[in-house]
């Protein structure tokens, strides 16, 4: 296979059985090693390797993974559909069942990494728009800028994600979402 080749089907599937196993392992177990992975995988070490050299490059992988579930789940949210507190109760729900891809990259302190920074802020680049038509709209707060309700959100994913495993989706999505609404919701009286 040259470099131009695209990845056999076996080969991808075992990319993403791995991302997937090493999400699961690593939120589960911080110290999870790559064995542990290519165990709950059901793949030999061997494959593993072959997709990850080390732990490291694992943890990129499921960095640039989350990150692009997470662009995802904005497109998903149809960010210029609806009323804007609607549209960001929807990138919440989607950004929290994300949760267990989050933790562990979390869980490492990935959220003091620069580029990582930089990646998450461009993954949630389009609700820009949404909270600008809210506040345009008199349903968010004129007074609070758009970086600060783009970073409360981020820090209150990032702190649901960190702190609540116990909790069911819907539980960590009323309190995240009650929590920032409550922050930014314009008040009419």
């Amino acid at each position: 296979m040259d470099a131009t080749s695209p990845p056999r089907v076996d080969a991808e599937r075992n990319r993403r059985t791995l991302l997937d196993a090493a999400a699961t392992a690593l939120a589960l177990d911080p110290e999870a090693t790559l064995s542990d992975v290519a165990h709950r995988a059901g793949l030999a070490r061997a494959t593993l390797y072959r997709h990850f050299s080390n732990r490291d490059s694992l943890l990129d992988a499921l960095r640039d993974d989350a990150l692009e579930c997470a662009k995802i789940v904005v497109a998903n949210a149809r960010v210029d559909e609806g009323a804007a507190l609607e549209v960001l109760r929807r990138v919440v729900t989607g950004i929290v069942s994300l949760s267990g891809r989050f933790r562990p990259l979390l869980m490492e302190g990935i959220d003091q990494d620069p580029e990582f920074l930089k990646l998450r802020q461009e993954a949630f680049m389009p609700i820009v728009a949404t909270i600008q038509r809210g506040q345009r709209a008199g349903e968010i707060r004129p007074d609070v800028s758009v970086v600060w309700v783009v970073t409360a959100l981020m820090a209150l994913l990032a702190a649901a994600v960190r702190m609540d495993k116990g909790r069911q989706e819907a539980e960590i999505v009323e309190l995240v979402f009650g929590t920032f609404s409550s922050g930014i919701q314009a008040t009419h009286g």
